[in-house]
């Protein structure tokens, strides 16, 4: 993607959208079930249908922006022009020194913790600033997520503080 630097998606700033001619393709054709809701790729871009994009937009909408984005297949051709990719806005200093697991060098985060008393109720997705990795969502929109049919979320725990 020349001239696009993809690190700002973990920056938790707002860029309004995708520069034109960026192209995100799948391993599938035409002729595959286009039945899907996650694009997993190796940016940890988290690539989503407006479906699932719009769930999280009603309830944390001063949290993310979405990025329209169009699916292509094998062939180059588009197989699905509802999608989006979610930059979370929100990156917040909340690790817990006292319950984070990192590596022997401390260069890695091996086990994520969170100081819950540091995270506003208004906030329901966001990044640690101190770690990028991951992108942490609270129970609600876990909930409501979890109520609508899709395929490729899944949800791990992260132990509060």
């Amino acid at each position: 993607m020349p001239g696009f630097d993809y690190s700002l998606l973990a920056e938790g700033k707002r860029i309004n959208a995708l520069p034109n001619g960026i192209t995100l393709t799948v391993d599938r054709s035409l002729h595959d079930s286009q039945d899907f809701d996650v694009v997993v790729n190796s940016l940890g871009w988290k690539i989503i249908s407006n479906r699932l994009g719009n769930i999280v937009k009603e309830i944390a909408g001063d949290d993310i922006e979405l990025l329209p984005v169009a699916i292509f297949g094998r062939e180059g051709k588009i197989l699905r022009a509802d999608f989006c990719v979610m930059n979370v806005l929100q990156t917040l200093p909340v690790i817990s020194e006292l319950k984070t697991v990192r590596s022997r060098d401390k260069s890695s985060v091996l086990k994520l913790a969170v100081v819950q008393s540091k995270v506003s109720p208004k906030v329901h997705v966001f990044r640690v600033k101190e770690w990028r990795g991951p992108v942490l969502i609270d129970e609600v929109v876990q909930q409501a997520l979890s109520q609508a049919p899709h395929d490729g979320l899944t949800f791990t725990f992260v132990e509060v503080e």
